[in-house]
This record gives structure tokens, sequence and C-alpha cells, in this order.
């Protein structure tokens, strides 16, 4: 058993029979079963504490949630219109790439911002989602040099860090993305987002 106390009501549970959260968290936290609250806007040391002290059974649940996915089908077969989720965090690209599939868009997953960018190259999506910060290239940078070779892509941004205006329009026109979203995205701004620039 591994007791937690939820930071909405205050109640405690049991971590290892709650349901994860749908969060699009780097690392999700489970739900409340008073509340159905999680705690993914905690700070962040409360998750860090979390996982520093968590039960093997949770650590199995959370490394077959990363094995889950799925490789990307290839170019030519993969459905139209289609998104690139490009996400270091493979929980996160399996809860988007889960979300997006179910919509009826195609979907193809990025760990890095290279990677991403040379599936854009090959799949040419309408939409890429993007982490800000990723190894290998910024998901930010990736963005702007897509926006150069393709201009009709639409990318979106997810970032913790533009949440003033002023900063958020200054990101928009310095890297050249059609929109951000703020962390934690959850499915249904997801879900919001892909309707919003592929209908």
């Amino acid at each position: 058993m591994q007791r937690v106390t939820c930071t909405s009501c205050g109640k405690a549970y049991d971590a290892e029979k709650a349901p994860e959260c749908s969060c699009l968290q780097p690392v999700r936290t489970y739900r409340c079963p008073h509340c159905a609250g999680c705690f993914c806007s905690a700070p962040k040391s409360v998750v860090d504490t979390f996982w520093r002290e968590a039960s093997e059974e949770m650590w199995q649940r959370r490394r077959a949630r990363a094995a889950s996915i799925e490789p990307n089908a290839p170019p030519d077969v993969i459905a139209r219109p289609m998104v690139l989720f490009a996400d270091d965090d493979p929980t996160g690209r399996a809860i988007a790439a889960r979300v997006i599939s179910a919509l009826g868009y195609g979907v193809a997953v990025a760990e890095d911002g290279q990677q991403a960018l040379e599936i854009a190259r090959s799949y040419k999506p309408d939409l890429i989602i993007t982490d800000a910060f990723m190894p290998r290239l910024d998901g930010r940078e990736m963005g702007r040099t897509i926006k150069r070779e393709l201009p009709a892509t639409k990318v979106v941004v997810i970032t913790s860090v533009y949440k003033d205006p002023r900063y958020k329009h200054e990101a928009l026109r310095d890297f050249q993305v059609d929109a951000y979203l703020h962390k934690p995205v959850n499915p249904t701004e997801l879900r919001t987002t892909v309707r919003k620039f592929l209908a």
C-alpha cells in the first residue's frame, strides 16, 4: 500500500489502487477516489517525493505505460489529416497518441526536437504539437525551422514559461509558432487544440 494525501481535498488514499490521471505531464500522478483530483499541479517537490518513495508496483505501472507506445505508421499509410506530437517523456507521448488517434486523425510521435524535425520532413504533418524544451533540438527552434520549410504546417508549443500575455506575444513573434499550450495539458485541451487547427 502506498498512502498519499490528496492536495485538493486533503484526504488520504491508496495510490496503488487509484487510477492514473490523464494529464499530459512528464510524470503523471493518480486520481483521488474522494474528489477525483490529482496532484499534477502541486509543487514539483511533491511529485518527486511521491516517486522517490514509490513502491515497486507503482514503478512497474509507470514502466508498463511508457512501453505501450506503438511505432509510427509509414508516411504513405498514416491517416490524414495528421498530427506529429513531440515530447521527451514517453508517458506524455503515449497519452497524446491515444487522445489524437481517438479523434480519427493520424498521429506520429517523436522523442526529441531533432527526431521531430526529421519526421516532419518525411511525413509533412498538418499540425505539430511539441514540448518547448527537449534534448538535441529545442522544440521552439524546431518549430521555427518547420515554419520556414513547411509554412502550411501549424505548430503549437507546450510550455510552462509563457503565461503572461506580453511574453506569449513575444514568443509567438520570435518563434513564429501558431499557439502555445500551458503545462500541464489535459486531454480536453489537447482535443480542443487539435480540432481547432484541423477542423
